[in-house]
């Protein structure tokens, strides 16, 4: 059997992920929110050690924090280009904006599940589900069990719920973007998935 390859990665996400200048919150870069440079936020530390084992990889990232808001009335054709990138690795790092008081009421597993089907186009994808930063316990559940009921390789992210050590605070005055992963805290991020992507692909 041929072993499976990246060569198109998708990372669909937040501000963790990548957030455009917001000079009212302090923020002025393009890469993922907190990280001191774009090379350090966790998607860039991903990339470097995915195209270590497959060179030339490429990726596109979503900013989806409009879904996490409003995730039963999100048009998933705002995704149209994504879905045809065709990814053949889709890394699902959302959650910190969804309501934790009312994801279940509201069926966020549901939703959270077509909006994967719809970007795993082919259906051949490798589907990767981490949860939040953030200890929303209801949230984080249900993407634990999205992963469980479809088989998908989870990265649990609870070790690194409420420290500080892995928080950006002192460096920004907003409290909202000192909330958001640290250097430190995006390096966790991206070893905690790579160990999960290195198991499921056979890797170092």
């Amino acid at each position: 059997m041929e072993k499976k390859r990246i060569e198109r990665v998708a990372f669909i996400g937040n501000s963790i992920t990548k957030h455009p200048a917001a000079p009212d919150l302090g923020w002025f870069g393009e890469w993922g929110m907190a990280a001191s440079a774009p090379d350090r936020d966790y998607v860039h530390l991903m990339m470097r050690r995915i195209c270590s084992h497959y060179p030339g990889a490429v990726h596109q990232g979503a900013y989806i924090a409009a879904f996490e808001r409003s995730y039963w009335d999100y048009d998933l054709a705002r995704l149209e280009h994504l879905r045809q990138f065709n990814p053949d690795l889709i890394i699902m790092k959302i959650g910190e904006n969804v309501n934790d008081a009312e994801c279940v009421q509201r069926g966020f597993r549901d939703y959270y599940k077509r909006l994967i089907a719809y970007l795993n186009l082919s259906s051949g994808a490798t589907v990767i589900c981490v949860n939040g930063f953030w200890a929303n316990t209801y949230v984080n559940e249900e993407i634990r069990q999205t992963a469980l009921e479809q088989g998908f390789p989870f990265v649990d992210l609870s070790s690194l719920h409420g420290r500080e050590e892995y928080m950006a605070k002192g460096r920004f005055e907003h409290e909202g973007v000192a909330q958001h992963p640290s250097d430190a805290g995006m390096e966790q991020i991206a070893l905690l998935i790579w160990s999960t992507l290195a198991s499921e692909y056979g890797l170092d």
